[in-house]
């Protein structure tokens, strides 16, 4: 049999370019972002809190956002109940969202998909869980009702 992928590889192996937005105010966990990102075919913002993203959220088009939920300023649940109520008059594509947090227990699962999550990334971050999460963007991107 031959042995599953490394997150490397399913990075390198994108079936399409992206454009992301990373909001993550702990320097080391953007770095291990930023290197991650850095083998796949990715165009990636970074901002250090919620504020800042809900912005960069208005004014560019991105296929995902990665967002901390424990953030300065604002925290990734309420970027994201910010986003869907400004963007209630807006046709332009919705961005993947996806929680990056440590409280990856069933129940807290729940809550950020009932707050419109659609994906999750456990920390400590991990490359195969990054990976599996950005094949999960494109597969979403390209599916039906994709774009």
């Amino acid at each position: 049999p031959r042995p599953a992928p490394s997150g490397a590889d399913m990075l390198r192996g994108l079936t399409r370019p992206l454009r992301v937005l990373v909001a993550e105010d702990s320097e080391m966990n953007a770095e291990i972002m930023r290197r991650a990102l850095a083998l796949a075919p990715t165009q990636v913002d970074f901002v250090a809190d919620g504020q800042d993203a809900l912005a960069r959220l208005q004014d560019t088009g991105y296929d995902a956002a990665l967002l901390d939920i424990r953030m300065p300023r604002m925290s990734g649940l309420e970027v994201l109940e910010r986003f869907e109520a400004l963007r209630r008059d807006d046709d332009r594509p919705r961005p993947i969202f996806v929680a990056c947090t440590a409280h990856v227990m069933a129940s807290q699962r729940e809550v950020y998909a009932a707050a419109g999550f659609d994906l999750q990334v456990a920390k400590p971050y991990r490359l195969l869980d990054i990976a599996a999460a950005l094949v999960d963007v494109c597969a979403r991107l390209e599916g039906p009702g994709g774009r």
